[in-house]
């Protein structure tokens, strides 16, 4: 059976086919490819690279060329490139990454050979319904921007500020709220020019933003900077913003009568380093683009990064129970719909 939904996942990372196939992975997910639009933030080149050295940066990530086939056998068509990593090594890497994905028959957005490719908008039609996607990212590299001549992502430069009030600074010293963020006016000014072309030419705009802090324990903070971002997003044009990086499932906000999820957190996620603390908990995401119903499939993932249907009930697991509770304060009615979905109200 083909649904008229499309499903929006959040970070996927896998070194190689071998993972899987050493550790006998199989995720319970097998009903998604049953979704005609499958989406994902692809978080890392796909590319040989062999005689190409990564950025010098925190953590440089990289994809083997057969991880394409996980890919295909997930049913994903859909990749989301605007991030950190996909550019970690560097224009080749991209390009590469991107040769594969099309030749595979998996649509990309939110990177490309120039900047006006990499912050182009995804267009296709389902049941009759014509639906834009947009993906930009807020943290990056400077060298991985795309530029008018170089391969690269959509990225939107920030200035960060840091607020001094005597009072705080004396009382709680280095704490996150002490720190703004704005973007390159110039920048963020091609984003509203493009969701407000786009909204011109269809009936469903999603927005994807890779946006926030990447690893516990201030990851689950929503930055001012978002709140702002996601509510001019939604008041130039976007009927959904959903965001990835900080690697935790974070709550959504009812802003406007229209739907706000500051991070789905990981879907696939192998990656390990020692500096860095990821939850366990994600959330697949599914909108029903005749009624324009939200769902939500919470997932929780094991020791490997691989996910798997929560097995404890919500109320022990404090990241999906902190979920619920905090997006129900910013507005939003989680109603449980069997099977392990959960409706956005």
């Amino acid at each position: 059976m083909e649904h008229s939904s499309i499903v929006i996942a959040g970070d996927f990372f896998l070194h190689s086919e071998a993972e899987i196939q050493a550790n006998s992975f199989l995720i319970p997910t097998e009903f998604l490819k049953s979704y005609k639009v499958f989406a994902l933030n692809l978080e890392g080149p796909i590319c040989r690279c062999s005689d190409v050295k990564p950025l010098e940066k925190f953590s440089a990530l990289r994809m083997e060329p057969s991880i394409i086939m996980i890919l295909k056998r997930l049913g994903i068509n859909v990749a989301f490139l605007a991030n950190n990593h996909v550019a970690d090594y560097g224009e080749e890497g991209i390009v590469e990454t991107i040769e594969i994905l099309r030749k595979n028959g998996i649509e990309i957005v939110g990177a490309g050979s120039n900047i006006e490719e990499a912050f182009r908008p995804l267009i296709f039609e389902l049941n009759k319904v014509r639906v834009g996607l947009i993906n930009f990212t807020t943290v990056f590299t400077l060298q991985s921007r795309a530029t008018a001549g170089k391969a690269g992502v959509a990225g939107v430069r920030m200035i960060t500020n840091i607020k001094i009030t005597p009072y705080e600074l004396f009382e709680e010293p280095g704490a996150p709220y002490v720190v703004n963020a704005e973007p390159f006016q110039e920048d963020f000014e091609l984003v509203i020019k493009n969701i407000r072309n786009l909204r011109k030419d269809v009936d469903l705009l999603i927005t994807y933003v890779h946006w926030g802090i990447g690893a516990l324990p201030f990851s689950s903070i929503i930055l001012e900077y978002q709140r702002k971002l996601g509510r001019i997003l939604i008041d130039v044009g976007s009927d959904l913003v959903i965001g990835s990086h900080p690697h935790i499932l974070l709550p959504a906000e009812r802003y406007n009568g229209k739907l706000i999820i500051y991070s789905l957190g990981n879907f696939v996620f192998s990656h390990k380093d020692p500096r860095l603390i990821f939850s366990e908990v994600g959330g697949i995401l599914s909108l029903d683009i005749s009624e324009k119903i939200v769902k939500i499939m919470p997932i929780c993932l094991d020791m490997r990064g691989f996910p798997g249907l929560c097995k404890k009930p919500y109320e022990k697991i404090h990241d999906l129970s902190s979920f619920i509770s905090r997006s129900e304060k910013l507005g939003v009615r989680i109603e449980e719909l069997g099977g392990g979905w959960f409706a956005l109200l």
